[in-house]
């Protein structure tokens, strides 16, 4: 991946009863830095603390898009096929059920090449019957 593409992750932190979750990177010496909501600090205590997982991720997102926004992007698309068996669920259900649960994760060491970073969103809005 290339250097002008931050690594950035999501730690999880808080309790089991009270989980939290914080994003963090590094500096270019590995040295951890933590979002802070305005920008990044060396001190974890400054750290946004959300306390839901897909805030956590949208930030996350954000973030990584920031530092994309200014190269090109070429989209593509490629079928995702969901199989429901049992009793067949509502749409609106099934749209909510999809947002709620599928995490799609990129493993950051099989990069496309050292020039490019990829994101995969899922539009669960959009799901339909086939």
């Amino acid at each position: 991946m290339s250097k002008n593409i931050p690594s950035i992750s999501i730690f999880k932190k808080g309790t089991p009863e009270y989980p939290r979750f914080i994003v963090a990177t590094s500096d270019s010496y590995g040295n951890p830095e933590y979002w802070t909501g305005d920008s990044w600090s060396t001190d974890e205590a400054k750290a946004v603390l959300f306390d839901d997982v897909n805030d956590a991720r949208w930030q996350h997102h954000d973030l990584l898009m920031k530092s994309v926004d200014k190269l090109p992007c070429h989209r593509f698309t490629a079928p995702l096929h969901i199989e429901v068996y049992g009793k067949r669920p509502r749409i609106d259900d099934l749209r909510a059920w999809l947002t709620a649960s599928v995490r799609i994760v990129a493993d950051p060491k099989h990069g496309l090449n050292d020039e490019s970073f990829g994101v995969i969103i899922l539009d669960a809005g959009k799901a339909s019957e086939a």
